[in-house]
């Protein structure tokens, strides 16, 4: 049952795992496909003069198309070069007369229908060996137990084979005899039978040359008695040694001396790894790169030799590039992880060629991102890790699947300069489907932008300046199309201005310009002009708008000289310059003035009163209101005066009966506009013609904020906020104080900041916008006046309110090192106290209220208490009755805060309950009321509503009556004479101290004459005493009910046996002595 039940499971997991898989598969649309391309490297080569040479190019294909191609330094080897030939398996053939010219590095390509692949490169060498040795082995005399060098070198490719002879005989194999990576021969410890003559043998296997150097001689003597510090012997070797994982690496270290050196191998300076004179690291990896130290010494001395060894990694894969297919318009990752020492550098190429990473192809750290797909986009992808080690890659091809319904791309695209950072797109949409949307790519050398448009035109902004971008367009239906052809330009405004004034007649001439790359809206053909011209020393000027390149200006003043000036509308920046026009001369020059940037609505021609405005002028007074004049008509007109903020298109309407009107409450430096119509019964004319004006630039307003705090007797920090309207470019601020009011302002101390040092050695914990200064040499009997103001270019603002200070608060109380801290201590005491006192009066006001809350609520039930009995259990209520109505308890959580006496006296004055009669009561009890009567006179217990001061005395009988569980009088009426003969049915519950009746022991008859040892039972209307207690079992689930009856003297007994009572044993209250029972308690008290 159990491997059943295994087995279900495991196939359960299995079909969702492959659901799941199939699921996520399905929805990105990603499936992996095989590569159908693979190629084995070329291999190096090396070859004597007189010999042919074959490099193999081992390709696969499982598509038709295989093709193989040659690259040599990477230029491509054509199929008619003589010098080489390749045969029908790819392989290249190089001939021998023409090996020597084709030395160099050779790559094959391998190509398919679906892509291609570049093989890493292979050298091709010629075997060379020098004529000469470049060293060779010396004679050399030694003595015993020192090392000897013989040198030995010769050019050689590859690297020659070298090996040593003594004596015409193989040197013979010995730890002492060490060769060196160099060439030559290192002897660690000369002895005695060293003696003879060496010399090294050069053999080159490609050339089957032998080379022998000269012989060297070596006398060794015995061991010298001069002494002399350690020496190292020169190894002709570099110190900085690479070499790959996996090599062998021999470090040497000779060193002379006497008495003979100490040798030790260092390890980074800190760990000894070796004693020999000789450190051989064999199968080295990265972890052995590192600094090896020689370190040599005896009682002469100490020297050292460093070798710095780096170890080289060939790169391998950890994640390679997976081949696959996917839907269009689908961003792609091709994975490629490599590792290496150094790590290596990662280039990708498509088909074979360097991958042109451009906008939407990009490389993050080493993986291929391509954020859309085309059509182009397929093929063979190569992943290519390199470093100084070597040179590895892996291949993956792309597929990007497209519908048959996709659009076409978008035809005739064109660009054109907008202006420095913007170049305006235009296209023509593809009729074969209905186009939602179009992307567009741009991209320089560093940068690539995407934008999207609905439209067949698009202002690509944000560009850099004067940058040459190419870019091309998508268009995207249900599927998105292949990209369009590319298109370049580069950004920067194109075209002139070239403003012509032509003299027409004394009162008009004819304005001719031409356009410029950024007057018209990227997208349309049509742009409005606005035509500007003003007196030469007017502050004003007229504006007329036309879509044209010519304009005629009439109504000028004879014999005067005017500025034009024509700008684009759609050009907010443009800058085109002011024309000068004289027509005494007739003739114009080019001046540039202030250029403002603006437009205006056209005008209206509605025309109903005959006469138009003309000659309106307009003229500043202040930076808030300007005076506008008019030519005037007849009496009946009035006119009606448009101003507009050209910047923020805001208009106002106002009405003047005269031909004047001082227009107030502009803003300083806004350009506004100003026409006229008049109007009368008849209607309304025409406009006028627009005129523009600049208000002047108004001085900064005054500085906010400024306040002050004393840092020590002789320095102050003075802080503002900067003027809500700087109204210009701020120049500085100038601080201006002075200990005599009387002196004339301009005679004030002055301190000026300038803007770049506004925002050093401040003084305070500041905003942004704020400013602060310190005031030194300060004088502590001085009491000084202080203000501030900012100055523009415009002139100097308006002043603050001025403060006044002093420091003499801040008299020498503390320590010169505590004066500049004293400022932050106090407000940081300050913050703390008045936390500190929010927090406590808090607190304050919640215990209050609480403790009022707590006390309302005992007071209350201190009130009841007073009324009613108490019972010593809390956790039930119990019901007493004397003579009349029964008095209730119930559990007071406040019973624990009263006075233990308060609960069992009253507080009125009257101590017991029913009031006390003059009865017979003995201390064991009586009948009747066990807290009933004294033996004596009646002494009332209780003064002032508390328990006199004396002994009390409290006897408690152990023995209670439950007469309920449930906490309710029983209402049953139980026969009278059934009561002494019954009382044998009480039985003492001795766990619960409770009595209960049995079953059918009261039988009640109404006409059964009474005992005379009974008290008449106590009915609904029967007014004599009697006393029930109700009180439920809480340690039991009993529901027996039971009536306590008091009727004969024994059933008195009997029941006072349940009763707690209380002497007041005090006999100053009277020579008898007196007892005063307390109402009835329960066994605990």
């Amino acid at each position: 049952m159990a491997f059943g039940i295994f087995q279900l499971s495991l196939v359960f997991t299995i079909g969702l795992y492959i659901a799941l898989a199939s699921d996520i598969a399905g929805a990105i649309g990603i499936n992996e496909i095989p590569l159908s391309l693979s190629l084995k490297d070329p291999e190096d080569a090396v070859i004597s003069r007189e010999q042919n040479v074959v490099l193999k190019c081992e390709a696969k294909s499982s598509v038709p198309g295989l093709s193989i191609s040659w690259f040599h330094e990477n230029t491509p080897l054509l199929a008619n070069d003589t010098r080489v030939q390749i045969s029908g398996d790819g392989s290249l053939n190089i001939s021998k007369t023409s090996a020597k010219k084709m030395e160099g590095s050779y790559r094959c390509l391998a190509r398919n229908d679906v892509g291609a692949v570049l093989s890493n490169p292979a050298q091709l060498k010629i075997a060379t060996i020098g004529r000469e040795f470049i060293e060779q082995p010396d004679n050399v005399n030694t003595t015993e137990q020192q090392p000897v060098i013989f040198p030995c070198h010769i050019d050689s490719t590859p690297d020659a084979i070298i090996y040593w002879e003594r004596d015409n005989k193989t040197l013979p194999q010995n730890a002492r005899y060490v060769p060196l990576p160099s060439g030559a021969l290192l002897i660690t410890s000369t002895h005695s039978i060293d003696t003879g003559f060496y010399r090294c043998v050069v053999k080159h296997k490609t050339l089957k040359k032998t080379k022998q150097s000269r012989w060297g001689q070596l006398l060794v003597s015995p061991p010298s008695v001069t002494s002399s510090p350690p020496q190292f012997l020169p190894l002709n070797l570099s110190l900085n040694i690479t070499s790959i994982v996996g090599e062998n690496v021999t470090l040497p270290c000779a060193v002379n001396g006497w008495p003979i050196p100490v040798l030790r191998w260092v390890y980074n300076k800190d760990s000894l790894i070796s004693n020999s004179s000789v450190l051989h690291l064999t199968n080295v990896t990265t972890d052995l790169s590192g600094n090896y130290s020689c370190i040599a010494n005896n009682v002469f001395g100490e020297v050292s030799m460093n070798f710095t060894l780096n170890i080289f990694e060939i790169p391998h894969f950890n994640v390679t590039p997976m081949s696959m297919s996917y839907p269009s318009a689908r961003m792609v990752r091709l994975e490629c992880k490599v590792n290496g020492v150094p790590p290596p550098k990662v280039t990708w190429l498509k088909n074979g060629a360097p991958l042109e990473l451009i906008g939407r192809i990009k490389q993050l750290n080493t993986t291929l991102v391509l954020s859309h797909s085309f059509m182009t986009d397929a093929g063979i992808y190569q992943c290519v890790a390199s470093n100084i080690a070597g040179q590895i890659w892996m291949a993956a091809r792309l597929l990007p699947l497209f519908s048959n319904s996709r659009p076409h791309p978008p035809q005739n695209v064109t660009c054109q300069p907008f202006d420095d950072n913007s170049v305006c797109l235009t296209w023509n949409s593809p009729s074969n489907v209905t186009i939602q949307a179009y992307s567009i790519y741009l991209f320089n050398s560093v940068k690539g932008y995407d934008f999207v448009t609905n439209y067949t035109y698009y202002l690509a902004n944000g560009l850099e300046k004067n940058s040459e971008y190419t870019m091309y367009v998508q268009s995207y239906s249900n599927d998105p199309s292949d990209q369009s052809n590319n298109v370049s330009c580069k950004t920067g405004v194109q075209g002139q201005r070239n403003l012509q004034v032509e003299f027409l007649s004394e009162s008009s001439v004819q304005l001719i310009w031409s356009h410029v790359s950024n007057d018209f809206l990227c997208g349309t053909k049509k742009n409005l002009y606005k035509v500007q011209w003003k007196k030469f020393d007017q502050t004003y000027t007229n504006v007329l708008y036309t879509s044209h390149f010519q304009k005629t200006i009439s109504r000028l003043q004879p014999s005067t000289t005017y500025d034009f000036r024509v700008q684009s509308t759609t050009n907010k920046n443009d800058m085109s310059p002011w024309v000068t026009y004289s027509p005494l001369t007739n003739s114009s020059e080019v001046t540039v003035m202030p250029t403002y940037s603006h437009e205006i609505s056209s005008t209206e021609n509605h025309t109903f009163s005959s006469f138009v405005p003309i000659q309106v002028e307009v003229h500043p007074i202040s930076p808030y209101s300007v005076n506008l004049t008019w030519s005037d008509g007849d009496d009946n007109l009035s006119y009606m005066v448009y101003c507009t903020d050209v910047k923020e298109k805001n208009n106002r309407i106002m009405e003047s009966h005269s031909n004047f009107m001082e227009v107030t409450n502009l803003k300083p430096n806004t350009l506004y506009a100003f026409k006229v119509h008049a109007q009368n019964v008849k209607g309304m004319s025409s406009f006028s013609q627009t005129v523009e004006v600049q208000t002047p630039t108004d001085v900064p307003s005054a500085v906010q904020n400024l306040r002050y705090k004393v840092i020590n007797a002789t320095a102050a920090c003075v802080t503002w906020k900067s003027p809500m309207f700087m109204n210009g470019k701020l120049l500085n601020y100038v601080v201006s104080y002075t200990s005599n009011k009387n002196l004339p302002f301009e005679k004030w101390h002055n301190i000026y900041i300038k803007e770049e040092d506004i925002y050093i050695n401040q003084c305070w914990s500041l905003k942004q916008d704020e400013i602060s200064i310190v005031l030194k040499n300060l004088s502590v009997d001085l009491q000084y006046t202080l203000v501030v103001r900012a100055v523009s270019e415009t002139g100097s603002g308006n002043l603050a309110a001025p403060i006044t200070f002093s420091t003499y608060s801040k008299t020498i109380l503390l320590p010169n090192s505590e004066e500049e801290t004293v400022s932050g201590e106090i407000d940081y005491k300050q913050k703390l106290g008045v936390a500190v006192g929010i927090t406590i009066s808090a607190l304050c006001i919640l215990c209050c209220v609480c403790c009022i809350i707590f006390r309302r609520r005992c007071m209350k039930r201190d009130a009841i208490r007073r009324t009613r009995l108490t019972t010593s259990n809390n956790y039930y209520a119990s019901e007493v009755a004397y003579s009349g109505a029964p008095l209730h308890m119930r559990p007071d959580s406040c019973a624990t805060e009263t006075h233990e006496m308060q609960q069992l006296v009253m507080s009125d004055g009257n101590t017991h309950i029913p009031p006390i009669e003059t009865t017979h009561l003995d201390t064991k009890g009586g009948i009747g009321f066990p807290n009933g009567q004294l033996n004596g006179n009646l002494k009332n217990m209780q003064m002032n509503g508390h328990v006199a001061n004396g002994n009390i005395h409290i006897t408690e009988n152990p023995r209670y009556d439950y007469h309920s569980c449930n906490g309710n009088q029983n209402s049953k009426k139980i026969k009278r004479d059934c009561i002494l003969p019954q009382l044998s049915c009480l039985q003492e519950n001795a766990i619960d101290n409770i009595q209960e009746l049995q079953d059918g022991c009261l039988d009640y008859s109404p006409n059964k004459p009474t005992s005379n040892h009974s008290l008449p039972l106590h009915t609904e209307n029967s007014k004599l005493p009697h006393k029930v207690f109700d009180v439920s079992d809480y340690n039991s689930n009993c529901n027996s009910e039971f009536v306590h009856i008091y009727g004969t003297k024994d059933l008195d007994k009997e029941v006072d046996l349940n009763h707690t009572q209380m002497t007041y044993l005090d006999e100053s209250f009277s020579a008898l002595p007196n007892r005063i029972v307390s109402p009835a308690l329960a066994p605990n008290g």
